[in-house]
């Protein structure tokens, strides 16, 4: 009896899975333009970079304005009528209608015309020339997301030359996707970080929460590392919004930045008043959206919008009428750290 309960217990040690150790394992590549980087927690290193990269692949063929026979290029392509649309499309769509609608289109992604005529967009139309003010208001008149109607899988167009534009959320919906691709694997702590953009999951095998950090807004390359704040977060992502990074000289004199206002046609001044604007939400897509409508709507009008949206968080670094540079939050840690 004794050598039974010996052999019992020799077995059942065999089959006992060894004690593996978890590790912060990470890759990084080009996506959309930018860069994209991923860290995440195994008990070994899994090769999941080709699914990356392939996913985010399909992701550009649909929403990016620079591959001339992706969804959304085909859209701004035809003229009025209708054209069937892909998952990736619809995503970002049904979350530009609802952020433009909750910013009074502040956000609006049929900004494209104007994005190309100052020389951000896939056709740069304005680089040495003078402004042309006329132009500008004529462009103005095809910003109308409303000209554009979703049903189903079924996009109608009724505005032939309005374009849309999803680059203030692509990156964003990008991160969600992989997101999505990482809990499929059944990897539950990750950060994943496309251009800035981030969603934090899970906590590191010390069991501290994953900290991003928010840069100094400031064109000198030599502060580019320079971090304003950390930020903290488990299971939320986070977007920010600045002019800092993307901005030109016209004219040989005047610098303007990359974000176009959609209410006035011109574009944004490296010193608007909110310098940085930084959203936390449960999505990506999300936040990246309301960080860009942040940015042009300015402080006031962005407290307004935020009382109604419990649910975000922000953290904006803002230059006040005097010149002073101040930061103005919800996130609740900060706001005692004050």
């Amino acid at each position: 009896m004794k050598y039974s309960i010996f052999l019992f217990s020799l077995l059942f040690l065999a089959c006992e899975k060894p004690n593996l150790v978890s590790e912060i394992y990470n890759f990084e590549g080009k996506t959309m333009g930018t860069y994209y980087s991923i860290q995440y927690v195994s008990n070994d290193e899994q090769d999941l970079q080709h699914s990356v990269d392939s996913i985010l692949q399909l992701v550009n063929q649909s929403v990016s304005t620079y591959i001339p026979n992706s969804t959304i290029s085909k859209v701004n392509q035809m003229g009025i009528g209708n054209i069937e649309v892909d998952s990736h499309f619809i995503e970002n769509f049904v979350e530009a209608k609802q952020v433009y609608e909750k910013t009074n289109g502040s956000f609006n992604p049929a900004v494209m015309p104007l994005v190309n005529y100052w020389g951000f967009g896939y056709e740069r139309l304005q680089n040495e020339q003078p402004i042309d003010s006329t132009k500008v208001a004529e462009l103005l008149q095809l910003v109308n997301f409303d000209s554009f109607t979703l049903l189903g899988n079924q996009l109608t167009k009724t505005i032939a030359d309005a374009e849309l534009d999803f680059s203030s959320l692509a990156k964003g919906y990008g991160v969600d996707v992989i997101a999505n691709y990482f809990n499929s694997k059944q990897i539950d702590s990750y950060l994943i970080d496309i251009g800035g953009e981030v969603v934090a999951n899970g906590v590191k095998p010390d069991n501290s929460n994953w900290t991003v950090g928010i840069r100094k807004p400031s064109t000198n390359l030599n502060e580019r590392t320079v971090v304003s704040k950390a930020i903290s977060l488990k299971n939320e992502a986070m977007a920010t919004s600045g002019n800092y990074e993307n901005y030109k000289e016209l004219e040989g004199r005047q610098i303007i930045a990359h974000t176009i206002n959609p209410k006035t046609g011109f574009p944004q001044s490296l010193e608007e008043e909110i310098l940085s604007s930084t959203v936390i939400a449960k999505h990506c897509i999300t936040a990246d959206a309301y960080a860009t409508a942040f940015k042009v709507m300015g402080l006031k009008k962005s407290k307004e919008v935020i009382k109604n949206k419990p649910e975000l968080e922000v953290f904006f670094i803002y230059k006040t009428e005097t010149g002073e540079i101040k930061n103005w939050t919800t996130i609740e840690e900060l706001t005692n750290a004050h």
